[in-house]
């Protein structure tokens, strides 16, 4: 698969989707929404997201040594959340 360059709004079928150089937020890889929090994949949502990620936290260690496992974005106010699971080697562009 070919990186995207752009995440667009859940459902889009523009042309640019349609020939893989961007992708719709609900058909978008853990990846790719990793890559768009971090800022290397832009955010063409046209939405406020609302983002929560979940760490797991062993016992007696920090934040810097936490790792992310899950990503959930919801669509504006009221939208009902997508959630992705992170493989180990995504989540390393989201470290504290």
């Amino acid at each position: 698969m070919e990186r995207v360059i752009a995440i667009d709004p859940s459902g889009c079928g523009c042309t640019e989707c349609m020939v893989g150089e961007y992708v719709p937020l609900d058909q978008a890889t853990a990846e790719q929404v990793v890559d768009m929090l971090a800022g290397s994949v832009r955010n063409n949502t046209c939405r406020d997201l609302r983002v929560s990620l979940v760490y797991t936290l062993g016992n007696g260690l920090d934040m810097s040594q936490a790792v992310l496992v899950e990503v959930q974005l919801a669509e504006g106010e009221d939208g009902s959340p997508l959630v992705w699971t992170v493989p180990q080697e995504a989540a390393r562009a989201l470290t504290w």
